[in-house]
């Protein structure tokens, strides 16, 4: 206790008390209590700040994951509106799960749906049945 006192009096300036200035050897009943308050004050700031990292942390995981679902959707949404307009555009081309590639209907040559790059652009299709219709 007196090592605590003299650092009130002097002020920062002074020597920094020993580890373990909380102890006084003068009376072990006050150094056990005041060490169980230190061990209790020490528990509490550790688990409120184990408590507000927690709640950081799943606050981002969440955003995180809202951000990314949404940007899953959109791509979800785009490449099925870039299928329909696939469907509309070229209503003769044809595809064949079983044998792997895509046709034109009447036609005679048809492309390995291996050699496509998944999913089909607008433009992808384009180049496909141009390919497809050449002499």
């Amino acid at each position: 206790m007196q090592q605590a006192e003299q650092l009130r009096e002097h002020g920062p300036e002074s020597d920094p008390p020993p580890q373990d200035w909380l102890i006084s050897d003068q009376s072990p009943r006050s150094s056990n209590s005041e060490q169980e308050l230190a061990d209790v004050v020490l528990a509490s700031t550790t688990r409120f700040i184990g408590r507000a990292l927690r709640k950081r942390g799943k606050q981002r995981a969440s955003e995180g994951v809202d951000i990314m679902s949404e940007r899953t959707k959109h791509e979800q949404e785009q490449a099925k509106s870039e299928q329909v307009a696939i469907v509309e555009g070229y209503p003769d081309l044809r595809g064949c799960l079983t044998d792997q590639i895509l046709f034109l209907v009447g036609g005679t040559r048809f492309v390995p749906i291996g050699d496509i790059s998944m999913p089909i652009t607008l433009e992808q299709a384009e180049v496909i049945v141009n390919r497809l219709r050449e002499p």
